[in-house]
């Protein structure tokens, strides 16, 4: 097994206001660690939820928009009228909706997001 000095061979430090350390003291009192393996537990294991970007967004609502389209159009003429038409814009939003997700994944991979 590595020794203490090899496995921790480097430190963070880090400020907090006083009410946070006492919140973080207390909650690695409760999870049975000692402070520095708690913070450091909570950083390396947490999954970190990325932020979507405005361009996200924007395509998403096209998305929307889309959908609405399609509907207001069922809706007016009581049968869409072409039902290629219908396969091919469904087509494209299970593409664009599957390149949504890629770029979250590849969000999720960069947790400095």
């Amino acid at each position: 097994m590595a020794t203490r000095e090899l496995r921790f061979s480097t430190s963070i430090h880090f400020r907090c206001s006083s009410e946070e350390k006492l919140k973080i003291e207390k909650y690695a009192n409760k999870s049975g660690e000692k402070l520095s393996a708690y913070v450091r537990n909570i950083a390396v294991n947490t999954k970190i939820i990325p932020k979507a970007t405005p361009q996200m967004f924007a395509r998403i609502k096209m998305v929307g928009d889309n959908i609405n389209k399609i509907a207001r159009r069922a809706n007016s003429e009581h049968v869409i009228s072409t039902p290629d038409i219908l396969l091919h814009v469904i087509k494209n939003l299970k593409t664009e909706l599957s390149n949504l997700n890629s770029e979250l994944v590849n969000l999720d991979e960069c947790p400095m997001h």
